[in-house]
């Protein structure tokens, strides 16, 4: 009898037990189905989709001139403007959209340049200025062109009109000498030295007269031309860009330079000429041919040598730039190829 009682007793209790397991994971699925397994970007959704219906078109003036398509958000009253409408240039900042496994992020940056790390321990005063060695401040979009009268980067940053921005000179002054540090020496090839490198265009045969200049210990070259000048024969190899040479010129004096793009074999004449042009570098709209005309002031003293040193291929890329439709430096590679350089008028 007490053997039978124990037997249902403890049988008894071990339903009892099962039930009750039973019961509680029943609750527990139940509680983690409605509350813990709802989606966690489900609350951040809302919040977004809420936050933009409050959002409602309005129109924004700026300055009393432009007109721009804006949002306001009713309740905080955020006026939100368009970015790359009117904040990116006006600014002159900078920004992006990057996109992640979960939302799409968008960057601002204050700054066009990248972030570099000093490569030194020991950083010299007497050596390289941090790393403007690796600046390229004349392929700048916001830098019109290198001045041929003065020899300085003039800006478009703040205004139409070029204008000479401290700055921008220092970091160009400062690249240069950067990489006059850090550089090879440079390998200069001399033309014009004998009379089989000019072509003499002038109609009466006697353009120009080579001589040798003792004191300077140069050839020199007295042109006297005012039809169709002369030219000297250049090499056409990219590899060499640079072109420089003394010049004594009075104001009808002027130079071309005769090159074609390497990757589309087009012609380019750049014209050096004495005016007043505040452009800096202007497309000569009159010829059918791609002209451009770099402005070495208006008024050259006729007694003065003048060192002439123009990087062609970044004078190149600043003409081709100033005629683009789009608003950003133009980068030729493979390069240039330099074929002649004209001279006109009374030159040496």
């Amino acid at each position: 009898m007490i053997r039978f009682k124990l037997r249902h007793i403890i049988t008894i209790l071990l339903t009892v037990f099962a039930l009750s397991i039973l019961w509680i994971v029943q609750s527990s699925r139940k509680t983690v189905s409605s509350d813990t397994l709802q989606p966690c970007c489900t609350a951040a959704n809302e919040g977004i989709e809420s936050r933009s219906s409050t959002l409602k078109e309005i129109s924004c003036t700026v300055d009393n001139e432009k007109t721009y398509q804006c949002y306001e958000e009713e309740f905080t009253n955020e006026v939100y403007f368009p970015f790359n409408a009117f904040l990116k240039k006006h600014f002159d900042v900078s920004g992006m959209i990057f996109k992640d496994s979960v939302a799409r992020h968008f960057e601002w940056s204050t700054s066009h340049a990248r972030v570099r790390f000093p490569d030194f321990n020991n950083y010299d005063y007497h050596g390289v200025f941090g790393h403007f060695a690796s600046y390229s401040v004349e392929t700048r979009d916001r830098v019109r062109c290198i001045s041929a009268q003065y020899g300085v980067p003039l800006s478009t940053q703040w205004s139409a009109v070029p204008y000479f921005y401290p700055i921008q000179i220092a970091q160009y002054a400062l690249q240069h000498y950067s990489r006059f540090k850090t550089a090879p020496s440079s390998i200069v090839f001399t033309k014009g030295t004998i009379a089989e490198e000019w072509n003499d265009n002038t109609l009466g045969g006697n353009g120009f007269k080579l001589g040798f200049d003792k004191e300077a210990n140069s050839t020199r070259v007295e042109i006297n031309s005012v039809d169709h000048g002369v030219s000297l024969v250049l090499d056409g190899d990219p590899a060499f860009s640079v072109l420089s040479f003394f010049w004594l010129a009075d104001v009808d004096g002027s130079f071309t330079i005769s090159l074609k793009l390497a990757y589309s074999q087009k012609t380019i004449l750049l014209h050096y000429v004495h005016n007043d042009d505040e452009q800096c570098v202007s497309h000569n709209k009159k010829t059918s041919k791609v002209e451009y005309n770099y402005s070495l002031g208006a008024e050259p003293n006729p007694n003065e040598w003048r060192w002439i040193c123009r990087d062609l291929l970044v004078d190149t890329g600043r003409a081709l730039a100033s005629t683009s439709k789009k608003k950003e430096s133009i980068l030729l590679h493979p390069g240039i190829l330099l074929f002649f350089l004209f001279l006109m008028h009374s030159d040496r």
